[in-house]
């Protein structure tokens, strides 16, 4: 099994971190998105039209966006029900704790650090947004700690790859 990555990406440890926890070996393909740029080559378009990373592929099956990947792999490969529960409930939860973690932290954290990657002025809004993220955040946490607790691991370790690199940033 293939997965395309780069070291760097909380996305791509977090399917890294997923793989480990379910005994999976992963033949890693490095990537280099800022200098060789070999994401943009034909051979990986054709595996991953957007063009991301990490890109996963299994028996010729490929698959893009680490959420959908970590489902995956926890659907398939796991030996009972322990990272993504059956429960339809629960596992509604876990998908929108997930999507939360793609749709505004882990997205408001990159915007409000990437610039000085790039050399771009910061947006003043992009603060006010990675804050209102982390309140949603605590909100959750306050309310059933069903990120970290009832969910099992897959919210857990997608949350904290993203810690993982507001740590390595800061």
């Amino acid at each position: 099994m293939d997965l395309y990555y780069e070291i760097d990406s909380p996305s791509c440890l977090s399917v890294i971190v997923t793989a480990a926890a379910l005994n999976i070996n992963l033949n890693l393909k490095k990537m280099s998105l800022m200098v060789e740029k070999n994401h943009l080559t034909p051979e990986y378009t054709k595996l991953n039209p957007q063009q991301t990373i990490p890109t996963l592929v299994d028996n010729g099956f490929a698959l893009a966006e680490s959420r959908a990947i970590n489902i995956y792999l926890a659907e398939k490969y796991g030996k009972d029900d322990s990272l993504y529960p059956k429960d339809h409930k629960i596992r509604s939860v876990i998908n929108q704790r997930l999507f939360f973690d793609m749709g505004s932290l882990e997205t408001h954290l990159l915007n409000y650090f990437l610039h000085w990657f790039y050399g771009k002025p910061q947006d003043s809004q992009d603060l006010k947004k990675f804050e209102k993220a982390l309140v949603a955040l605590n909100t959750f946490l306050e309310e059933n700690n069903y990120v970290l607790l009832e969910l099992k691991l897959l919210p857990l370790l997608t949350f904290q790859c993203t810690q993982h690199f507001w740590h390595f940033l800061t």
